[in-house]
C-alpha cells in the first residue's frame, strides 16, 4: 500500500511564497540597480524580468529536493511511532544518515527503550502479584465452599446455625472468591503468553476433535441453558498448531458463546478450509456487540461502557484466545452487530 506524502509544496505554500516574492524582489531590484548604477539600458533591465521563471524553476528544485530529505527522515519517524502504537516496542530507528535528526532519533529510542522497560516491569509485577494472591484465594474459595456446602441441618443438633442471611452472605464469598481465582490463574496465563516469542513445536492435529471434547465438558451448561448445537457430523478440520495452545483457545470462545447465548439459543461451529489456512467459526445467537465494543474485546480487562459485555468475567478470556491463536500463526476476527449474535473467526494453518 502506498504511503500518504508527509510534505508537499502546497502543505509548504507560505515557504514557496515567501521564496517567490524573495526572488522576484531580488531581480527587480537588481534591474534597477543596474538601470541606476551599471549603466543598464532600459531594454537591459526589463531583461532581468526573464530571470524570475529560471529562477523560479531552480528554487522550486531546491525546495523539492529539501522536502524529500525531510519526508525520508521524518518518515522513518513516523513509521515509528506507527509501530510503537501498535504495541511494538522492539523498534529502534537508525541513526544512519540522521543529520540533524540525530537528536530526534536518539530521544525516540531512549523513548521506546524506557516503555518496554516499563512494560516488563508492569507484567512482571502483575505475574508475581497474580501469583502471591493465587494462593490465599484459593484458601478462601475451599473454605466458603465447604462451609455452605455444609450449611444444611446438621445431623446431631438438627440445625447448622447458619441463617438465610449468613447463606446468603457466604454464597456471595464464595462466588466472588471463584471469581478472583479465575483472575489470578487467568493473569498467570496471560503473562505466560505474552512472555512467549515463539509457540511451542506445532504439529499436524485434528481440530475438531478437539472441540467436541472441550463441548463435552460444557455439556451441563449446554443442557441447563436449553442451547441448541449445530456442528456438521464430519467436522474434523487439520490443522498446523499447538494442542495445549489451541484448547485455551476452543474454551474460552466455547465459554464466551455459552455466555452470551440466550437460553434456548443456537449456537454453530463449522469450518472453511483453503490449501493454505483453515477459518473456524463459533456464531452465537446472542445479542451482538457495536461497533466500538467489537474492536476492543482483545483487549485486556476491557469492559464496555454499559457494563454488559464482561460484567460476569474477567476481562482476559478473549485476550488469551488471542495470544495464543498468534503463536499458532493464526489470528481471530469477529463480525458481530446489535440483535444479530456473533461470528468469532479462528484462522489457522492447514495441515492438509
Amino acid at each position: 500500500m502506498k504511503k500518504e506524502k508527509l510534505f508537499s509544496i502546497w502543505q509548504m505554500k507560505w515557504i514557496f511564497l515567501i521564496g517567490m516574492i524573495v526572488i522576484i524582489g531580488a531581480v527587480m531590484a537588481f534591474g534597477l540597480l543596474g538601470f541606476l548604477f551599471l549603466r543598464f539600458d532600459a531594454d537591459q533591465a526589463l531583461a532581468m524580468v526573464w530571470m524570475i521563471p529560471l529562477m523560479t524553476v531552480v528554487y522550486y528544485g531546491a525546495v523539492k529536493i529539501m522536502l524529500d530529505g525531510m519526508e525520508k527522515k521524518m518518515g522513518r519517524l513516523a513509521d515509528g511511532i506507527h509501530e510503537v502504537s501498535s504495541g511494538n516496542l522492539d523498534v529502534q530507528i537508525s541513526l544512519e544518515e540522521a543529520e540533524e535528526y540525530t537528536r530526534l532519533y536518539q530521544e525516540f529510542n531512549a523513548m521506546v527503550r524506557e516503555l518496554k522497560q516499563t512494560r516488563e516491569q508492569m507484567e512482571a509485577f502483575t505475574g508475581e502479584f497474580a501469583h502471591e494472591f493465587k494462593t490465599p484465594i484459593t484458601s478462601i474459595s475451599g473454605f466458603s465452599d465447604y462451609l455452605y456446602e455444609n450449611a444444611g441441618p446438621d445431623p446431631e443438633t438438627g440445625f447448622s446455625g447458619e441463617t438465610e442471611e449468613r447463606l446468603k452472605y457466604l454464597k456471595i464469598i464464595r462466588e466472588q472468591s471463584r471469581r478472583l481465582s479465575d483472575l489470578s490463574q487467568s493473569t498467570l496465563l496471560l503473562s505466560k503468553l505474552s512472555a512467549m516469542e515463539v509457540a511451542p513445536a506445532l504439529v499436524k492435529m485434528n481440530a475438531g476433535e478437539q472441540i467436541r471434547q472441550t463441548l463435552i465438558l460444557m455439556e451441563r451448561t449446554l443442557d441447563e441453558k436449553d442451547i441448541n448445537l449445530d456442528i456438521p457430523e464430519d467436522f474434523d478440520p487439520m490443522v498446523m498448531g499447538s494442542e495445549e495452545l489451541l484448547a485455551h483457545v476452543w474454551t474460552n470462545l466455547l465459554t464466551n458463546a455459552l455466555k452470551f447465548t440466550p437460553q434456548g439459543g443456537l449456537i454453530r461451529i463449522f469450518a472453511e478450509e483453503s490449501d493454505a489456512c483453515v477459518k473456524i467459526h463459533f456464531q452465537d445467537s446472542g445479542k451482538g456487540m457495536d461497533e466500538k465494543t467489537a474492536s476492543h474485546i482483545f483487549e485486556r480487562y476491557y469492559q464496555s461502557e454499559d457494563g454488559k459485555f464482561t460484567v460476569t468475567g474477567n476481562g482476559l478470556g478473549l485476550p488469551i484466545a488471542k495470544r495464543a491463536a498468534l503463536l499458532c500463526g493464526g489470528n481471530i476476527e469477529i463480525k458481530t452487530a446489535p440483535g444479530k449474535g456473533s461470528d468469532f473467526m479462528v484462522t489457522l494453518k492447514s495441515a492438509s
